[in-house]
């Protein structure tokens, strides 16, 4: 099985052994997520003893120096292990110097300051809240009006390890609307990481919430939307966030919705609290 970003080598579905090749550039943001994303997929699939072919990679950044280590450890903790081979001197060198404490960025509490929003209940509303305006297309969507047949929803429990009910669920719809491979590939990034993004932030991996997915396909494109009804985030924070500064200061998170806006042509977010917050990402079909 071969995309964009990793081609994967394996005998059989059975196989205990896979092999990993990156061939995306380094500094395309997307590899890191979807190299974890694979590992996480195959050792579902029982897969134990894994290959990192580093050939096409000739340094290795920061993070993704870290997403090796990362998947050693989760490998090792199903009775697994990783072997990477074709490693290049200059990526060796990239291991052999690389400095956890660098790496990360430490301070005293009092010069940290937080952003995050305070989770609110219904109770501690005092207006009602106006959702952002919104097409008729994404009103009709949220609505899940009756007689719509060109949308699909899927609503999963809120914890990692149903993150690929959610990913196959669109990638399905996303074949069978025409896109690309390549495309498949993005849209797959996308429901990755804003899942996630409502898992580990919005819920704070409370197992008991769900997050849900509604999906609408038109001849020209297809509209993604991930409900979720926790905390949310400012909107403003879309615009401030800069990708490039945060690689090149070796922060670890906050590259999901980066990723997303670069991987969809159209990316809005609407607050609702009340209802449900929305993620609402459009993905259109190019013309073959």
């Amino acid at each position: 099985m071969e995309n964009e970003i990793i081609e994967i080598i394996r005998e059989s579905k059975k196989a205990a052994t896979v092999t990993l090749v990156p061939r995306a550039d380094v500094n395309d943001i997307s590899l890191v997520p979807e190299l974890l994303s694979n590992v996480d997929t195959l050792l579902r699939q029982k897969a134990l003893f894994f290959v990192l072919d580093l050939e096409h990679l000739g340094e290795l950044p920061p993070s993704l120096v870290v997403a090796l280590f990362e998947i050693t450890a989760r490998v090792r903790r199903k009775g697994g292990n990783m072997t990477i081979i074709n490693l290049q001197p200059l990526a060796w060198k990239d291991i052999e110097h690389f400095k956890p404490f660098s790496y990360l960025s430490e301070a005293t509490p009092a010069t940290v300051r937080m952003n995050k929003i305070p989770a609110m209940g219904v109770s501690d509303i005092k207006e009602p809240v106006k959702p952002a305006q919104e097409s008729p297309l994404i009103s009709a969507l949220h609505q899940n009006l009756p007689g719509n047949d060109d949308t699909h929803f899927i609503e999963i429990p809120g914890n990692v390890n149903s993150l690929y009910k959610a990913c196959d669920f669109v990638v399905n719809l996303s074949r069978e609307a025409g896109f690309s491979d390549t495309d498949i590939n993005k849209i797959k990034i996308c429901v990755y990481e804003a899942c996630i993004n409502v898992i580990e932030h919005a819920y704070h991996s409370d197992p008991g919430k769900t997050v849900r997915v509604g999906v609408e396909t038109l001849p020209e494109k297809m509209v993604i939307t991930v409900y979720d009804r926790g905390d949310g985030f400012r909107v403003e924070d879309l615009q401030i966030f800069d990708a490039r500064n945060a690689v090149n200061n070796r922060m670890r998170g906050g590259m999901g919705i980066p990723i997303i806006k670069r991987s969809m042509d159209e990316v809005n977010y609407y607050m609702d609290r009340v209802n449900s917050n929305r993620l609402v990402m459009v993905k259109y079909i190019k013309s073959k």
